[in-house]
């Protein structure tokens, strides 16, 4: 009768990753930061796009505010819709459109893949996993093909074939075969993050700045606008900050006499240092993304037999926004 054959541990430890192991508790706990992040992404991309909505609404009140002056209105409004700057503003907004839609698509499909790695770590489940990798990688792909077309820079892609070699192991093997899974979708979802970060990194520099700058630049010309025809006195416009410095005191009527040009150069000052507060705590919510999802990577790092992707000359650019 002869002896039973066994695989040699080395061969063992090459095929299943060359025995790296992760906890399985500690995958769950990650799997879940993954979930709360890529939420928290969609979250803002979200915010993002109804900045965008309201920026399309404020030009079409802006132009017709602008064109009241002039006597021959619905020709000076159509003037504007047909000139030059106005179809450029309007391919920028289709072109943005899409990269939004694109990055936002990217991080729900990265949320789902987030959900099975926390099945795979507390009850194996790797079906679910095997299809939700290779939908987000695909379009983590197509996110960073976009965000390269954008920033001029080259951020390497997903290696694809990676969703295909997760399940394929020595599967009679069962607690070794799912840390294989782990390991490997460990690595599979940190590259996927990192292809995210790059998106969003992309959008803050290239996209975010003239949107959040245009939008300072309509709030400013649209208040003009409503004081000087009347709609809103500057009066009016300061009463937030007296109800910040005294609260409950009621406001008098100070635009009359020799106060008007002092409540006007007050009302200016006051609506251009709110805009400017504003595009701050925008960019704090936005720099937010960036710090969540580099630590998310980290995590990945520390959970286990995880490299974020080496930084060549070209992606080192990318990197530094």
């Amino acid at each position: 009768m002869s002896k039973p054959r066994f695989l040699p541990v080395f061969v063992v430890c090459s095929l299943l990753t060359a025995c790296a192991s992760i906890d399985k508790g500690d995958a769950a706990k990650l799997a879940e930061e993954g979930k709360a992040t890529t939420q928290e992404v969609v979250r803002k991309n979200d915010l993002v796009a109804e900045s965008f909505i309201t920026k399309n609404q404020w030009q079409l009140v802006q132009r017709q505010l602008r064109c009241s002056d002039y006597k021959d209105e619905v020709k000076c409004i159509s003037d504007s819709s047909n000139s030059a700057d106005e179809k450029i503003l309007v391919e920028l907004s289709e072109s943005t459109s899409s990269y939004l839609a694109l990055l936002n698509k990217t991080s729900i499909a990265l949320n789902k893949v987030y959900d099975d790695y926390y099945k795979l770590a507390t009850y194996d489940d790797t079906e679910d996993i095997k299809s939700s990798a290779k939908d987000s990688i695909a379009l983590t792909n197509q996110l960073i093909g976009a965000a390269n077309k954008l920033s001029g820079k080259q951020f390497s892609p997903v290696a694809e074939e990676r969703s295909e070699k997760v399940g394929k192991g020595l599967g009679f093997i069962a607690n070794t075969y799912r840390n294989h899974n782990l390991v490997k979708y460990n690595q599979a979802l940190c590259d996927m993050s990192d292809g995210l970060l790059y998106g969003i990194k992309t959008m803050n520099e290239k996209i975010l700045p003239a949107h959040y700058q245009q939008i300072a630049s309509m709030k400013s010309s649209i208040s003009k606008y409503l004081i000087k025809t009347g709609i809103v006195s500057p009066s009016n416009a300061l009463t937030p900050l007296v109800g910040q410095v005294m609260p409950g005191v009621p406001m008098a009527n100070p635009y009359t006499g020799n106060n008007r040009k002092v409540v006007d150069s007050a009302a200016a000052t006051y609506l251009k240092a709110t805009g400017s507060r504003q595009d701050k705590l925008d960019l704090a919510e936005r720099n937010k993304s960036i710090t969540d999802l580099n630590k998310l990577m980290d995590d990945h790092v520390k959970l286990g037999a995880v490299k974020r992707k080496e930084i060549t000359t070209n992606q080192a650019a990318a990197a530094r926004f």
